[in-house]
């Protein structure tokens, strides 16, 4: 830990790891090299069966904290960082991401108020070896972080460079260590219905994605997307619009975590064939995908129809 700047709040970054021992050095020497002066720095080994302590270890004498904890999963990792942190404000970081050197002095700027719990930002996706997708592969900074209220249609970012107050787990409570997938959309519905957030549009992270990522698994993403919407209808009422927004995330889901991934990994009729599969195990998904083309079509003549009006008179 380094603080020299005592004016300044301490960032503890957070970085849990189960079996990234290979991609543990460059997320932890870029959370050492931020050039904000308050950092401290805690891995979590998530009971990792490679060599993920003794890459901690050699952190050490540079102030790197290591926590060993038999396996227990993304949300359980976070807790425990959480929980013996002596920041006022949290980064996390996965083991296998990265983040620019000057993110945590930029996004730390955006807590402008005691309101603000979270502050969220854009970022790059990247292959295995951290080279960045072509600029059309890369998710632009989407309109809905505006407004709180809309964090049921998908999470601001993942947790690649996400700045949470520490007081926001105190009030709004931790991880929900049942969920294997999307906990990170369910902690911001939660912290958003009490605080404020920010967001950064600005790419300061490498978000890499794997081929054997839990991310990349449509049925995991699909079951646990539904249980966090579920938890979300809890948290922002059963109104019509909180009804409404929940749907948009449903259908928003379905398609960015289950069809699009299936038709991207196959291509052409084997594709088809592994959708056709996933929606005949999980019919629900087609319940929502089909609410949601409907939905469009609706808008699209509605729209179309306006605009006609508007031209007559």
């Amino acid at each position: 830990m380094r603080i020299n700047d005592p004016t300044l709040p301490l960032v503890t970054v957070i970085i849990p790891c189960y079996n990234h021992a290979q991609y543990l050095p460059t997320s932890i020497e870029c959370a050492l090299n931020q050039d904000y002066p308050n950092i401290e720095v805690i891995v979590v080994n998530d009971g990792s069966s490679d060599d993920t302590s003794q890459v901690a270890e050699k952190y050490k004498e540079q102030g790197v904290v290591l926590i060993n904890q038999v396996n227990a999963g993304l949300s359980a990792s976070r807790n425990a960082g959480i929980m013996l942190s002596r920041g006022d404000i949290m980064c996390f970081l996965d083991a296998d991401d990265r983040m620019d050197l000057n993110l945590i002095s930029e996004r730390v700027k955006l807590f402008d108020s005691d309101r603000v719990g979270i502050v969220a930002g854009a970022y790059r996706f990247t292959d295995p070896d951290l080279e960045p997708y072509a600029e059309a592969d890369q998710l632009a900074p989407p309109d809905y972080v505006v407004n709180a209220q809309t964090t049921v249609w998908a999470a601001l970012s993942p947790n690649c460079g996400l700045l949470v107050r520490k007081r926001a787990f105190v009030e709004c409570g931790f991880y929900d260590p049942l969920l294997r997938a999307c906990e990170d959309w369910d902690q911001q519905n939660r912290i958003c219905q009490k605080f404020e957030h920010r967001f950064d549009p600005v790419r300061r992270s490498d978000y890499r994605q794997l081929p054997r990522s839990m991310s990349r698994d449509p049925v995991v993403m699909f079951d646990n997307g539904m249980t966090v919407i579920r938890k979300a209808q809890v948290y922002v009422g059963k109104s019509f619009k909180t009804r409404l927004n929940c749907s948009i995330g449903l259908f928003r889901h379905t398609v960015s975590t289950a069809i699009l991934p299936i038709l991207n990994e196959q291509k052409g009729f084997a594709g088809y064939k592994s959708l056709f599969r996933f929606i005949l195990s999980r019919p629900s998904a087609a319940v929502f995908l089909l609410a949601g083309i409907m939905r469009k079509v609706y808008n699209n003549i509605f729209r179309r129809r306006l605009l006609k009006r508007s031209r007559q008179s």
